[in-house]
């Protein structure tokens, strides 16, 4: 039944159903009999009930998991929850949407929902003029009990290292979280709170405008260079904020040890090869049995990274090469490695 707590809105209302009452009497006495039950005043005791309750001032920030690549962009609030975990309340009170330039949503003039707090938002790029819904963000408004629980847990500041374990060659740019936790062992938390993506020079991902979906913190990120305008995806590096725990506890236990540089290798031949099976043969006793690191470098002392070389990221497990067939000038430069031991 609906309620007013407003005087004149209940006479504007009670004449109102008069006027309906005469014109619909004849035709169906019982809808109008329903018609002023719906009409009712509130009583003053329900008003002040209502008035009792406060507005939450507790909103989240701003997420935006997708992008309207695909289908469209959908900020669906159960995926939201499983990639932001403890960032937003189970049961929000409301939402808003805009698009990531900060225009409201319904100002857009894009042929969408408003938002859902069951559900969250999505736009679907086939129901749009130009087949392309824009790029949207949602955030919750929640109970102020969530916010006083979230601030009582300061957010955690035990960020780990930058890693760049794959390149954009073959498909794409693969930063995988288990593959991480096997290449670089104790230097990763196995369930991370969140995770951050830019490339190796520094752009953060959601600002190249490449087709891509955000990190997550259960898989890590990746991106496909078929899905690119120009079939190339950048070279992305991650990284990951761990519990307080995961830092104080590697702080305690790093002893670690750097081998000497090694050069077995240079690249005549086929490339360059400083395979870690060899480097063992060759200099034994030298380099430990399970290595936590590598590192890659031109015997000039030039970080691989930064050459122009089309090259893969050196390996605890195997050690690096490089093709002289996969560069431009045809040779690759001479490298040399050194690992981390524990």
């Amino acid at each position: 039944m609906q309620k007013h707590c407003n005087a004149k809105e209940d006479r504007l209302i009670s004449t109102a159903a008069s006027t309906t009452f005469k014109t619909e009497f004849s035709v169906n006495g019982r809808d109008e009999e329903l018609h002023q039950q719906s009409v009712g005043s509130a009583s003053a005791a329900d008003c002040a009930a209502t008035t009792a309750v406060p507005v939450s001032t507790c909103k989240t920030e701003w997420f935006d998991r997708d992008n309207p690549s695909g289908k469209g962009d959908f900020e669906v609030l159960n995926l939201l929850l499983h990639e932001f975990p403890n960032r937003i309340c189970i049961h929000p009170d409301s939402c808003e949407v805009e698009t990531t330039s900060g225009v409201p949503a319904s100002q857009t003039g894009q042929n969408i929902q408003p938002c859902n707090v069951a559900t969250g938002f999505f736009c679907e790029n086939q129901l749009q003029h130009n087949q392309s819904c824009h790029d949207y963000r949602i955030r919750f408004t929640c109970p102020e009990a969530f916010c006083a629980a979230t601030t009582a847990v300061p957010v955690s500041t035990c960020k780990t290292e930058w890693f760049d374990r794959d390149d954009p060659s073959g498909k794409g740019d693969f930063e995988v979280l288990n593959l991480l936790l096997n290449e670089f062992p104790n230097r990763i938390c196995i369930h991370p709170d969140s995770c951050e993506v830019e490339t190796t020079s520094g752009v953060p991902a959601s600002q190249t405008g490449q087709n891509i979906q955000p990190c997550n913190v259960a898989t890590g990120f990746f991106c496909e260079n078929k899905l690119q305008h120009n079939q190339r995806c950048h070279d992305y590096r991650i990284r990951f904020t761990c519990p307080e725990t995961f830092c104080a506890a590697t702080t305690t236990v790093h002893s670690e040890k750097k081998t000497r540089w090694f050069d077995r290798d240079d690249p005549t031949g086929r490339g360059d090869f400083e395979t870690l099976t060899d480097l063992r043969k060759e200099n034994p006793n030298e380099i430990c049995s399970n290595p936590i690191a590598c590192e890659v470098q031109t015997v000039l002392g030039k970080p691989a990274s930064s050459t122009d070389d089309n090259i893969p990221e050196c390996s605890i497990l195997t050690g690096f090469f490089c093709l002289n067939n996969n560069q431009t000038s045809g040779m690759c430069e001479d490298y040399r490695i050194r690992f981390t031991c524990p």
